[in-house]
C-alpha cells in the first residue's frame, strides 16, 4: 500500500483515538494524548504496510508466542486500566506499536 494512503488512514484514525480517550477519560497529564496520537499513527501506518504479516500462521510456535503476548498483555492491561483509561489506552498502541514493529523487523530481515 502506498505511503501517503496509509496515512491518510492513520491519522484520522488515530486522531479519533486520542480524542475519544480524551473526551471520555480527560483525568490524566494532558500530554497522554498527544503520545496516543503519535504511537496510532505510526502503528497503524506501519501495520497497513504489509497486512498479511499481521495474520500470522497456525504454527505450534506462532500459537505459544500468540499465548504468552495474549496473557501478558491482558494482565498488564488490566493492572493499568485500574490506575488510568488513558495510561492503559496509550500501553496498549506501544504493545501493538512493538508487535507491529518486530514483524516488519523480522520480514525486512
Amino acid at each position: 500500500m502506498r505511503r501517503a494512503l496509509r496515512y491518510a488512514i492513520a491519522l484520522p484514525v488515530a486522531f479519533s483515538i486520542a480524542l475519544a480517550t480524551y473526551h471520555y477519560f480527560s483525568d490524566a497529564y494532558f500530554m497522554v494524548y498527544p503520545a496516543i496520537f503519535l504511537v496510532y499513527v505510526f502503528t497503524i501506518g506501519v501495520g497497513l504496510a504489509e497486512p498479511k504479516l499481521m495474520v500470522s500462521g497456525t504454527g505450534s510456535k506462532n500459537r505459544l508466542l500468540g499465548a504468552i503476548i495474549g496473557g501478558v498483555s491482558a494482565f498488564t492491561f488490566s493492572s493499568l486500566i485500574q490506575f488510568s483509561i488513558p495510561i492503559a489506552v496509550l500501553a496498549w498502541g506501544m504493545l501493538l506499536f512493538g508487535m507491529v514493529t518486530g514483524m516488519m523487523s523480522i520480514h525486512t530481515g
